[in-house]
């Protein structure tokens, strides 16, 4: 047991250099660049999880974007005759809508209007005319 223990213990401090090339006695970090390195370390620290969060962000907003593009694009696969029929038909639904006509001849609707008005005017010049 007279044997002197050397090297290091599992888990317990270690040299950085031994005793035998350190030129001096071994130099105690002292309080304020101990904060100042905490200080650095947690701002770096910091600084990283945003860029990350960032990262993320991003990806996460172009991979729902990208999702969401490819669903409306696979869900409205039409032609071009399908999309002018369809254009149409809305035309002609949202005229009769607008006359509260339903599914009567628009046609023939303007036409007997306009004959009411011209017919309303005459009467207005006989009258005038008086």
């Amino acid at each position: 047991m007279s044997e002197r223990v050397t090297g290091a213990f599992p888990g317990g401090p270690r040299k950085r250099v031994t005793g035998k090339v350190r030129s001096g006695p071994p130099r105690l970090a002292r309080v304020e660049e101990i904060e100042e390195r905490r200080a650095t370390r947690s701002s770096h620290r910091r600084r990283r999880r945003r860029v990350k969060r960032a990262v993320y962000g991003l990806v996460v907003s172009l991979v729902v974007g990208g999702g969401v593009g490819v669903w409306l694009g696979l869900r409205s696969r039409a032609t071009l005759e399908e999309v002018r029929q369809e254009m149409a038909a809305s035309k002609r639904a949202s005229a009769s809508d607008l006359l509260g006509l339903g599914d009567v001849d628009l046609s023939g609707e303007i036409n007997r209007t306009l004959l009411e008005l011209w017919r309303m005017e005459d009467v207005e010049y006989l009258r005038n005319r008086r």
